[in-house]
């Protein structure tokens, strides 16, 4: 008879070759996920899921596909931004995205699955194209994580593609890059580029191209809430 083990609120059973049962309850709701490893694997992935529950962080094991996901993102982006950008979003996820990764379980895309899109996607994509799949598929995730379909958002674990401009990538990554090296955490909500010389326009003008082309929306300052 095949040994079942107990984990406080859960039990961990053999449900095949190297393959697990894992079963327990969350403030008295029950749910069931299945682990691929060794049984101190499913034990340790258990102790993970009560400790979740434990902290609030808790997601309901949930089948849905990234691909099944980025179709409702989407949705929810036609209602919220001009219809143009909500053709540029879409077309860049289900052009270079869903091919790759739309038929993985939501759930179980990790860091190390977006690092593998990236490096096959810059060999034919160019630094701008990069830089703006890298925003839409990172704010389609953190919708996710919002909804609770995830616990936390694997692009931000990931290697994000080099931007074109240091200055893009400082307001991508929210973090400026001190001369010594010392990354600074920092949400980049305006940006003045000084000059005095005619560069300065074109320089400004680049920057600003560049957050577009990212998906950043640029506002001039008589329309920002300075408040």
């Amino acid at each position: 008879m095949a040994r079942k083990g107990h984990y406080g609120n859960g039990t961990i059973a053999p449900s095949g070759k190297s393959t697990w049962r894992i079963r327990y309850r969350i403030e008295g709701e029950r749910f069931a996920k299945t682990v691929k490893g060794t049984r101190t694997e499913a034990g340790r992935e258990l102790r993970r899921l009560l400790q979740s529950g434990d902290t609030g962080m808790h997601v309901a094991p949930d089948k849905i596909t990234l691909a099944h996901w980025i179709e409702q993102w989407l949705a929810l982006k036609e209602r919220a931004t001009e219809a143009q950008t909500a053709e540029r979003y879409a077309t860049v996820m289900k052009v270079h995205v869903v091919p790759v990764l739309g038929s993985k379980a939501l759930q179980k895309i990790v860091a190390i699955d977006i690092d593998r899109l990236y490096a096959a996607l810059e060999q034919k994509l160019s630094p701008r194209t990069m830089s703006f799949l890298h925003v839409v598929l990172k704010s389609c995730l953190a919708t996710a994580v919002k909804k609770s379909l995830l616990s936390t958002n694997p692009v931000d674990r990931a290697e994000r593609p080099a931007p074109d401009d240091s200055k893009v990538g400082m307001v991508l990554d929210e973090e400026i890059v001190s001369r010594n090296g010392k990354h600074l955490p920092r949400k980049i909500d305006s940006l003045c580029v000084h000059g005095d010389e005619p560069t300065a326009v074109v320089a400004a003008r680049g920057v600003r191209q560049g957050l577009e082309v990212a998906g950043v929306r640029v506002l001039p300052l008589t329309e920002m809430n300075l408040t």
